[in-house]
């Protein structure tokens, strides 16, 4: 069994949130050059559940955000400027991504790492 499950957010963005608690860290992903959130880190979304994975405890305590941009649509700053954005809605207090009233994970109310 999976020790995370997976939360679609806007932008095609998306999260992996383990089902144990308490968890005070988020990790951010964000692919490269002509990359997706979803393609680029797919393996890596498997491997921390395996029982032999480096630091799997340290993942199982972590909720990982898997940022999606389009790469070659738009300038670097419009990218920097978005990324920015999203970032200062997940930390320190991540139910800012989501919208009033929609239904949300058990996220923890704030962050103390960000990564």
């Amino acid at each position: 069994m999976s020790r995370h499950f997976a939360l679609q957010l806007s932008h095609n963005c998306f999260a992996l949130f383990p089902r144990q608690q308490p968890r005070t860290r988020a990790v951010v992903f964000v692919h490269g050059w002509g990359g997706s959130a979803a393609a680029t880190w797919t393996d890596f979304q498997t491997i921390i559940d395996e029982t032999d994975a480096p630091d799997r405890d340290w993942w199982a305590e972590s909720d990982l955000y898997f940022y999606n941009y389009e790469s070659r649509r738009y300038s670097i700053a419009e990218h920097a400027k978005a990324l920015l954005q999203f970032l200062d809605a997940l930390f320190p207090e991540p139910r800012k991504l989501f919208p009033p009233g929609s239904a949300q994970p058990a996220v923890p109310d704030h962050y103390e790492e960000l990564y």
